[in-house]
């Protein structure tokens, strides 16, 4: 299923949905992704991101089966422009696949600006520490 509006975007590798109550973005990342899906997706998280005037990201990675290295476009480019449409706060939720979380990881090392970025297991410790940290309580 194909949705694409100003608060939610779905495809078959990918949903990001605004959850105004907590006025952050929710992306859940799906099957295998290469660099053309990654840098897609994540130009789809800015667009989003932009629109909706948030700062919280909580990105799961939970659902995906595999990544080709996308990590020093991330860190070096995208994340600066996320920074500059209003990003603060980003929850990485790490994969079941160990090298999807050392791509993870290295983006984040490589990373440019000031975004806090944090690591989790789970979707609702990512999601208490985004609200703790740079949101509504």
């Amino acid at each position: 299923i194909y949705v694409d509006t100003a608060t939610e975007y779905r495809d078959d590798g990918m949903s990001i949905s605004y959850d105004a109550g907590l006025k952050m973005l929710k992306v859940d990342w799906i099957g295998f992704q290469n660099f053309e899906s990654v840098k897609y997706g994540c130009l789809k998280m800015y667009d989003l991101l932009k629109a909706n005037a948030c700062s919280l990201v909580l990105n799961d990675n939970t659902n995906i089966t595999g990544v080709s290295d996308a990590a020093e476009w991330v860190g070096g480019e995208w994340f600066p422009m996320m920074e500059a449409a209003g990003l603060s706060h980003f929850a990485w939720v790490f994969s079941t696949v160990m090298f999807n979380n050392i791509s993870a990881q290295k983006a984040v090392d490589l990373k440019q600006g000031g975004v806090i970025t944090q690591f989790f297991t789970s979707c609702e410790e990512a999601q208490e520490w985004l609200l703790r940290s740079g949101g509504i309580n």
